[in-house]
């Protein structure tokens, strides 16, 4: 991947795309029913006010790279073709994840897993649109 003026933006918007829509849509949209469905909550999730923003945050710059760098590799331009690779890639990371931590812990029930994937797909396809229209700028 060739670094440009264009890949450090596409990874900055990412990056703060990911983490604002990711407040939004686990912080608080989803938040209620994933508490619902986790057995152990008390023990293993942070309160709010223990929450390491920070390592939220490069989280998310790490998954705002990856984006960037296969859309670099696959010439991945525009808003359309962004988010439909970004929602194809959001999908099978989070299947996989899920997967691993369904057959390994107690963490959640399986209704969390059947909203989680498609949950997974849209979060990573809106922000793969984004890194898609900012790789594109000035072609």
């Amino acid at each position: 991947m060739k670094i440009t003026g264009n890949t450090v933006l596409a990874v900055l918007v990412g990056s703060i795309a990911g983490f604002l829509l990711g407040w939004a849509v686990y912080g608080i949209l989803l938040d209620p029913f994933y508490q619902a469905r986790c057995p152990h909550r008390h023990l293993i999730m942070r309160d709010m006010e223990t929450v390491r923003v920070w390592g939220l945050f490069v989280a998310y710059v790490f998954n705002a790279l990856f984006l960037t760098y296969v859309f670099s590799i696959a010439a991945v331009r525009g808003a359309g073709r962004g988010f439909s690779v970004g929602a194809i890639a959001g999908a099978l990371t989070t299947a996989a994840y899920d997967l691993m931590m369904f057959s390994t812990t107690n963490m959640y029930t399986k209704e969390v897993y059947l909203v989680d994937v498609p949950a997974g797909a849209i979060f990573t396809g809106v922000i793969g649109a984004l890194i898609a229209l900012v790789l594109g700028r000035g072609r």
